[in-house]
């Protein structure tokens, strides 16, 4: 696991029983890194790469610890034409930080696809976040600090209330990491904490 999907897993706090999507699943690291902190739920992934969730659901996987645990292979783009509206109690994502035209690309091929995707990524994520929660639903993201302007604007234009900004990285340096939350049909009062080592917040 990377500490930026540990830092999502850890951030999510919810009961049990909530439906939990996490949108760009990978391998399900997210979902292993917030199994202690939310027992009883029941986890969704979904991806575009098959083999990715082959691997969370079979033999050396999460089957086992998560419990209830399924998968769906699509697009994030194409999830509000493929899932039912309003499922959710939570939806957890690590949109790709690097844009499909700039940048470097990660040497690891499985890094490189799922960090760098066109600018119109981040919104469609945050469509989909938008179609599967229910109203009143918690959404909780990893990003880079550059692309804060634009989860604002997706968040407004999803109707997707942005509750709390967590700054992350060394104390006196420049944030490394924003972890957000977002209640889904709400318009809460911002709170923005002050800046937190990963360590910190994970331990």
């Amino acid at each position: 696991m990377t500490t930026d999907t540990i830092l999502l897993g850890s951030f999510l706090r919810v009961v049990p029983g909530t439906l939990v999507v996490d949108l760009g699943c990978g391998t399900g690291g997210a979902i292993e890194a917030a199994l202690k902190g939310n027992p009883g739920c029941r986890w969704l992934g979904i991806d575009f790469r098959f083999e990715a969730l082959s691997r969370m659901l079979g033999p050396e996987g999460l089957c086992d610890e998560a419990g209830s645990l399924s998968a769906i292979c699509c697009r994030v783009q194409d999830v509000p034409f493929l899932i039912p509206e309003s499922l959710a109690g939570a939806v957890i994502m690590n949109p790709p930080y690097v844009r499909s035209d700039r940048g470097r690309a990660s040497p690891v091929p499985s890094r490189s696809v799922s960090r760098a995707a066109p600018s119109t990524a981040v919104h469609s994520f945050l469509r989909a976040a938008s179609h599967l929660l229910a109203p009143g639903g918690e959404m909780v993201a990893v990003f880079r600090p550059a692309m804060l302007p634009s989860i604002l604007l997706g968040c407004g234009t999803w109707g997707l209330g942005v509750s709390l900004l967590q700054p992350v990285g060394p104390h006196g340096k420049p944030a490394v990491h924003l972890l957000a939350r977002c209640i889904r049909g709400s318009r809460p009062d911002l709170v923005l904490n002050s800046q937190r080592t990963s360590e910190e917040l994970i331990t």
